[in-house]
């Protein structure tokens, strides 16, 4: 049995026990004392404490605009049904985001912006699994590669971290808000229901980010949809020149992407570390 399912099948148990004291017939059939309800409690609280403060962390925006009593049923229930399955407390939390989506609807102050909350909670885990990602050494030298090896013969060393992000939703936008408004009553959500109207033009967009980490804090940038569809591509290619000819084979995308203007501003941003030679 792998770590992950020990910590979960512990968590249920506690909780579990939590609640065969409670009820009469357990009691009845295996006499718990008073003092083991208190220690049973005493743990459950602990557990939820640890979860609410993980999550916090994690999902940082999310709790900041639903507050701290919110936050924390909805952390109370998450931990009760999905378990804790991480030994570390700060690697909790992966499916969150999906929960939130799946859950929304028990919430009546989540209902209405399930799907905006859902999507601001994985763009909040991206922000925190890059600021824990592993270091890479930037090497600008490197760049010498691509005017000397063949294309095919290359591949881009993103930044650590490098991740890339779509959704329905403004969430850089929101993200800003709370940055510049210590008052969380102040951030403006997007009316979900609009977005389902045609003359609504920022409905018909999807919104794409590129999230990385140049040093020690993890930043994100608005792309649109030709670097988006650019970034999919060399990621999942086995080497530059392989990504350059899907490029090529796609004249929309071709002619609305410059590699050279793409190239300038990853350098400037610190996205792109270094050039591999396979």
């Amino acid at each position: 049995m792998n770590l992950a399912k020990q910590q979960s099948l512990f968590t249920q148990r506690i909780f579990s026990l939590g609640r065969a004291v409670q009820d009469q017939q357990s009691i009845s059939a295996w006499s718990p004392s008073d003092n083991a309800e208190q220690a049973i409690a005493i743990y459950q609280n602990n557990l939820r404490a640890n979860a609410q403060r993980a999550l916090a962390i994690s999902f940082l925006s999310v709790a900041q605009l639903l507050g701290a009593q919110l936050f924390g049923q909805l952390t109370d229930q998450y931990l009760q049904q999905s378990y804790k399955t991480a030994f570390d407390w700060g690697e909790w939390g992966s499916d969150f985001a999906l929960w939130l989506k799946r859950n929304a609807g028990q919430f009546s102050e989540l209902e209405a912006n399930g799907d905006i909350f859902a999507d601001l909670a994985q763009f909040d885990l991206y922000c925190h699994q890059i600021e824990r990602s592993e270091d890479k050494v930037r090497d600008l030298s490197t760049l010498a590669l691509l005017s000397e090896v063949d294309a095919y013969q290359l591949s881009l060393n993103f930044a650590p971290g490098f991740t890339l992000f779509e959704s329905a939703y403004p969430i850089a936008t929101i993200k800003q808000q709370l940055l510049d408004n210590s008052d969380t009553k102040t951030v403006e959500l997007p009316d979900v229901n609009t977005y389902d109207a045609s003359d609504n033009e920022d409905s018909l967009m999807t919104h794409y980010l590129v999230l990385w980490r140049p040093e020690y804090k993890a930043q994100y940038q608005a792309i649109n949809e030709a670097q988006y569809q650019w970034l999919k591509i060399v990621t999942s290619s086995e080497n530059l020149g392989l990504a350059l000819d899907n490029l090529a084979e796609d004249s929309c995308l071709n002619d609305a992407f410059s590699f050279t203007d793409w190239l300038t501003g990853a350098i400037q941003h610190q996205q792109l570390f270094s050039i591999n030679h396979l």
